[in-house]
C-alpha cells in the first residue's frame, strides 16, 4: 500500500463512497486523486479508514478459495 497510496483498493473505496456521492462521482473523485498523485487515505479520513483494511474488502475470496481447494482434494464436484 505504501507504493500505491491505496490506489490498489480504489474499487472498494468507490463502493464505500457511492452511497454518499453516487457511483459515477465516487469513481471520478478517486480517479482524479490517484492520477494527481494524491493520498487516498488522506481523502477518506478516519471515518472510512476501515475500508482500507484487507479483512474488510476481501469479499467472497475466502469462500472461493475454500471451494477451489475442496475441488482439488476431490471434496466438491466440478460443475460444467
Amino acid at each position: 500500500m505504501a507504493l500505491t497510496g491505496a490506489a490498489i483498493v480504489t474499487e472498494r473505496l468507490a463502493a464505500v463512497l457511492a452511497p454518499e456521492l453516487g457511483k459515477v462521482a465516487a469513481k471520478k473523485l478517486l480517479a482524479r486523486v490517484t492520477m494527481e498523485g494524491g493520498d487516498v487515505k488522506e481523502l477518506l479520513g478516519a471515518k472510512l479508514a476501515s475500508a482500507l483494511r484487507p479483512e474488510e474488502y476481501l469479499g467472497a475470496a475466502n469462500g472461493l478459495i475454500d471451494r477451489a481447494l475442496g475441488r482439488c482434494n476431490g471434496k466438491a464436484p466440478m460443475s460444467r
